[in-house]
């Protein structure tokens, strides 16, 4: 998990200007890999944290959404943390900063299921 205040760092990015940074960036850092390196470092490309699900820890393709405390979840994973906390008897605090939740709103994140979907699609068969 990221710590600092929980701003995501990619809130306001659109898609295909968020994509075309990313790309950049790995050609920047890798230009001075040996050619075998850079193989084996595109092999193992890991997801951006943005478009990884703080509780699961899996690529939010499905249906991530946007909870109260501004976080970004895969909506299974923290509908499983609501339902667990109230089990508890407790109140429902954020996975991610441990505050209380204000709200159990959730809100589709469409932006980010669309960057991780196409974060699978460009890195699909690297890692056969």
């Amino acid at each position: 998990m990221k710590k600092g205040n929980g701003s995501s760092g990619v809130k306001g990015f659109k898609l295909k200007p968020f994509q075309r940074a990313v790309r950049e960036y790995n050609t920047k850092s890798n230009q001075s890999l040996p050619q075998c390196q850079m193989k084996n470092l595109s092999e193992t490309l890991e997801p951006p944290d943005e478009l990884v699900c703080p509780i699961s820890l899996v690529l939010m393709t499905n249906d991530p959404v946007v909870a109260a405390d501004g976080i970004t979840y895969e909506r299974s994973s923290i509908e499983d943390w609501f339902k667990k906390s109230k089990a508890k008897g407790s109140s429902i605090y954020s996975p991610v900063h441990g505050t209380e939740m204000d709200s159990l709103a959730l809100m589709p994140n469409i932006g980010i299921r669309n960057m991780a979907r196409a974060f699978k699609d460009e890195n699909r068969g690297k890692n056969d």
